[in-house]
């Protein structure tokens, strides 16, 4: 005789039994996909309540350093030739801004090592003004959480933007928008870094699905989380060895592939973008657009002005970024520059006829009245011709 037990063991797996430890197993996953879009839906009308926006129009910000100016990007404030500082304020704010500590400034420097703070006075010491840095980097901003920063209290009575650098350097305002704390905010600010969208950076999927860098909690690790809670849900109803590795490399697939439709969003936007910006006009103007595009019209008036007969070219510059820049742009004529350190040249290796591309620099100074370029160990007559945003090209006269 057969024992019953026996045959019922044998029997494999109807189709609802592995459908039912399918759904058990994705169950983790679908949970937290609700639960993701309603906090998206929910949060956002709590959040356009609670938050305070700080935009750009005719009455603010001000430059209360630099030179500023409204432009339909937003507002530009220039650092001036006689400051190292550009500053833009809004010099009226609402009342309750300091209740509200989760601060983003949407803002652009030109330079990327440029120094970026957030600067705000207050009413009980209204001399001191007080500042925390602003991290960025490729044209996009870190949000900053002063919730713990012990000057960020009482009533603000006035915020802004300062940016340190050189002469020229242009900054590039949005607006600052300011949060409430908590864990609603902090949750909501860690599912905002995961749908950022990144510019061209190099990332690599192997290293780094989306958002910014140094994020709090990668979606990696929550999705592999998930998953693991998903394997355990399934060893709890017990399938068949053939029907749990089945739904195992399932629930993996379906992991990763949540992960990898995220990255491939992110690589349709960058796509969009460099389309949009550099995909129509001459070469001439999407190398104007270009973030090295001040350098090249430079180059390109300098190499205008050669006329072929071996002229060189020196690059003077305090960032080995954009003195190499500088070098690609000028070929084919002969540029001299230091790669790796910038250090400048005797003053008595130019000659007449030589052509000066002076980036952003504290080592050299432009002499207005003598028109002369003078450094530590040179001093040469010159001739300007081209300048933007601090950087000028010379040419080297008797």
């Amino acid at each position: 005789m057969i024992d019953s037990r026996t045959a019922h063991a044998s029997t494999p797996p109807t189709r609802h039994a592995v459908g039912r430890a399918l759904f058990i197993a994705l169950l983790p996953l679908i949970l937290f996909g609700a639960a993701l879009a309603a906090f998206l839906l929910f949060n956002r009308a709590d959040d356009a309540r609670s938050t305070i926006s700080l935009g750009v129009d005719q009455k603010a910000p001000v430059a209360s350093l630099g030179q500023g100016k409204l432009t339909p990007a937003g507002y530009e404030v220039t650092v001036s030739t006689d400051g190292g500082v550009a500053v833009a304020v809004w010099p009226s704010v609402p009342e309750d801004l300091g209740a509200r500590p989760i601060i983003r400034c949407e803002c652009i420097a030109l330079r990327p090592d440029a120094d970026l703070r957030l600067i705000w006075r207050r009413d009980d010491r209204p001399n001191i003004l007080f500042s925390a840095r602003i991290e960025h980097e490729l044209a996009t901003t870190r949000p900053l959480d002063l919730s713990t920063n012990p000057n960020w209290t009482g009533r603000i009575t006035g915020i802004g933007v300062a940016m340190r650098g050189y002469a020229g350097d242009l900054l590039q305002v949005r607006g600052i928008t300011a949060h409430r704390a908590g864990t609603a905010a902090r949750i909501a600010s860690l599912v905002d870094d995961w749908q950022s969208k990144r510019p061209w950076d190099g990332q690599s999927i192997n290293l780094i699905i989306v958002g910014s860098p140094d994020r709090a909690l990668s979606p990696v690790v929550v999705v592999a989380i998930l998953a693991a809670i998903g394997l355990l849900l399934l060893s709890r109803t017990r399938p068949s060895t053939r029907a749990a590795t089945g739904i195992a490399l399932c629930l993996g697939a379906v992991a990763w592939i949540a992960l990898d439709l995220r990255w491939q969003l992110d690589l349709v936007s960058k796509v969009s973008k460099t389309l949009h910006e550099y995909g129509t006009g001459s070469i001439e103007e999407r190398w104007r657009a270009a973030p090295d595009g001040d350098i090249y019209m430079l180059a390109t008036a300098v190499k205008h002005k050669a006329s072929g007969s071996g002229e060189r070219a020196f690059v003077f510059g305090d960032e080995p970024y954009t003195r190499g820049r500088a070098a690609y742009h000028l070929l084919p004529l002969a540029v001299y520059y230091d790669a790796v350190a910038g250090t400048l040249p005797d003053g008595k290796a130019l000659r007449p006829g030589d052509f000066v591309l002076m980036l952003w620099t504290r080592q050299v100074r432009f002499d207005t009245q003598a028109s002369r370029l003078v450094w530590e160990n040179g001093n040469v007559h010159v001739a300007p011709l081209a300048s933007v945003h601090g950087m000028t090209a010379f040419q080297v006269e008797p």
